[in-house]
């Protein structure tokens, strides 16, 4: 059985599909194996695929276009190691790369591994300008993590991170219509579970997508859009985290100001609270949706009059809580 399946969603990449498999079968780890899953192309990649003999390289072939996480589902269904790593088939890994990941597992226990990126463009030359921009991640704690990407944005990058077989049991298959926040939803999902592990090198060079370009994560209108529409069903991923000190820990200054604490039975009321403390608008609309929801349920004014002498009257300051918190 290897010890490391590459996961390797693909959609017509011709043009870099033979890059990321050679960068795969150059690397010093050799106990590998990859599942590339082409979703359908219309150009020549699964031509390219099939260029390579190595018993090691499988393809899947999708009989109608499905998605990314579709393709990652297909490709998790027919892995075999315990060990589980992202990489779509435009980036392509640094030489070294398997090994730092598969070390990186032997010696410790984390729900998710990330590394920094190398951006890089579409003829593979180095990005300089983005080198410390969102590609360069960097390690946090467990409460960072969740403060930052509750209130703000996604801090995480999908591009060669792995986990464990264990981990990924719990979270797939992945939900196949979340598209600009496809791997933002997974990263939420596995930091319920436990602690993320950041490394110290660069192992992937990722192609950034192009302004406008045929990616589904490139920059336009379109995708602006889209993010505005998935971004409730992503926030509600938030909703499953209960750990109590955690939270109160993570959300201190918020609690603080607000004077709203988490509690088990009023944490979707206590999420809706945190929301309107962010400073983007759409997150701010969920909250206050959350708050309503839970004032509405049969008994919900009683327990929040309970735990926080919430009455009708604060229900009516939330609106300009929320300019308030705006300007």
């Amino acid at each position: 059985m290897p010890k490391i399946s590459v996961l390797a969603p693909s959609f017509n990449h011709e043009k870099y599909v033979g890059r990321f498999i050679e960068s795969t079968l150059n690397q010093t780890f050799k106990d590998f194996e990859v599942l590339i899953v082409d979703d359908c192309s219309s150009d020549n990649t699964v031509k390219e695929i099939l260029k390579y003999k190595d018993k090691r390289i499988k393809l899947i072939k999708h009989v109608f276009n499905r998605g990314v996480n579709a393709a990652l589902n297909t490709a998790f269904k027919h892995s075999k190691s315990d060990i589980l790593l992202f990489c779509a088939g435009d980036d392509s890994f640094e030489l070294g790369a398997l090994e730092a990941v598969y070390n990186a597992h032997k010696s410790d226990d984390f729900s998710a591994l990330y590394a920094p990126l190398i951006p890089v463009d579409e003829n593979n030359n180095v990005i300089e300008a983005l080198m410390n921009g969102y590609v360069n991640m960097q390690n946090r704690s467990k409460k960072e993590f969740i403060y930052y990407t509750f209130l703000n944005w996604n801090c995480f990058v999908s591009p060669g991170m792995s986990f464990k077989r264990k981990y990924a049991n719990q979270i797939m298959p992945l939900p196949v219509s979340m598209v600009s926040f496809q791997d933002y939803q997974m990263h939420i999902r596995l930091m319920k579970l436990g602690e993320a592990k950041v490394l110290n090198k660069r192992i992937v060079r990722y192609k950034v997508p192009m302004q406008n370009g045929s990616q589904l994560s490139s920059p336009s209108q379109v995708t602006g859009m889209r993010e505005v529409l998935e971004a409730h069903a992503l926030l509600d991923e938030f909703l499953g985290f209960d750990d109590i000190p955690l939270l109160e820990e993570a959300f201190a200054k918020e609690i603080e100001y607000t004077g709203v604490k988490p509690y088990k039975e009023t944490l979707q009321f206590f999420w809706g609270a945190m929301a309107l403390c962010s400073p983007h608008q759409i997150r701010k609309i969920w909250g206050y949706h959350k708050i309503m929801q839970f004032y509405n349920q049969k008994g919900g004014q009683e327990i929040l009059y309970e735990k926080y002498q919430f009455t009708f009257a604060n229900l009516l300051r939330l609106a300009q809580f929320c300019i308030t918190q705006g300007n």
